[in-house]
């Protein structure tokens, strides 16, 4: 899961894939849009440092900015479940942060909801 801090108390997160559904020759690091089929996803490039401490994929891994692929929680209460079932990885570097808020209000099939808390 990669989350994406609202503010304090609430956080959006989307589950990643290392299904790749773009074409070779349109697949760019970061903000992908393939109108072809309508796709619209962030890339994280395979071995690229994503987090402030040095994590990294093995794999090239996306998130597909779909309405049914967008998860919303409270911080804590989702802490408090899933506390023992996650593993944090660090938290994105600011720069990937940025870029994949950005992904998001640029996104026509995100929630118009998710824009504006963004």
């Amino acid at each position: 899961m990669i989350p994406v801090a609202i503010n304090q108390d609430l956080f959006m997160f989307y589950l990643p894939t290392s299904v790749d559904s773009i074409p070779n020759e349109l697949l760019k690091r970061g903000c992908n849009k393939y109108n072809g089929r309508s796709i619209h996803a962030f890339h994280f490039p395979q071995q690229e440092i994503v987090t402030s401490n040095g994590f990294d994929f093995a794999k090239n891994t996306f998130i597909y900015l779909q309405r049914n692929n967008l998860h919303t929680a409270n911080r804590d209460k989702f802490l408090t479940k899933y506390s023992r079932r996650i593993s944090k990885k660090g938290e994105l570097d600011p720069h990937v942060q940025d870029a994949l808020k950005s992904c998001i209000l640029n996104c026509p099939v995100a929630p118009r909801k998710v824009k504006k808390l963004l």
